[in-house]
């Protein structure tokens, strides 16, 4: 009984980290696409200005993002691939070294999974920090003219 609460929670936990992995990737590539799109502006400063210098952090920060959430998916399949090589070799008697191995290899993929997905939210935390002060930068006259 309790075996089974603790299969079905697994299943549940690792359902949701793929789902916060691809969330915050959809986010990074979606913050992506608007920062290039504010490259277009007829406002966009030609010269060099504090709004330059943070839109290039914002699209850095946006490259950096993507590629921690790609290869946060990619190291959770090699993760996947691994436990099924450990559910195969686990009902092997004789294998019980190989079994270490590749269990203490497995607790390596998910740990960096863990760490690259919080670089994946860290970063496009960063990215979206420097859009908005750069939104702000850029239109700070409009926004207090308004108010």
């Amino acid at each position: 009984m309790a075996e089974d609460a603790y299969v079905r929670w697994q299943g549940i936990r690792i359902t949701q980290l793929g789902t916060c992995v691809n969330l915050f990737l959809t986010y990074a590539v979606a913050a992506l696409g608007f920062s290039l799109h504010l490259l277009s502006e007829p406002r966009f400063p030609s010269r060099n200005s504090p709004a330059k210098a943070l839109l290039l952090m914002a699209l850095i920060f946006g490259l950096l993002s993507i590629f921690f959430g790609a290869w946060a998916c990619l190291n959770r399949l090699f993760d996947f691939r691994l436990t099924a090589q450990i559910v195969r070799l686990r009902e092997r008697e004789n294998e019980k070294v190989a079994l270490a191995n590749l269990r203490r290899r497995d607790r390596v993929l998910e740990r960096r999974t863990w760490r690259l997905l919080w670089l994946e939210i860290v970063t496009f935390g960063l990215q979206l920090y420097a859009v908005v002060l750069f939104l702000t930068v850029m239109y700070w006259g409009t926004l207090v003219g308004v108010l």
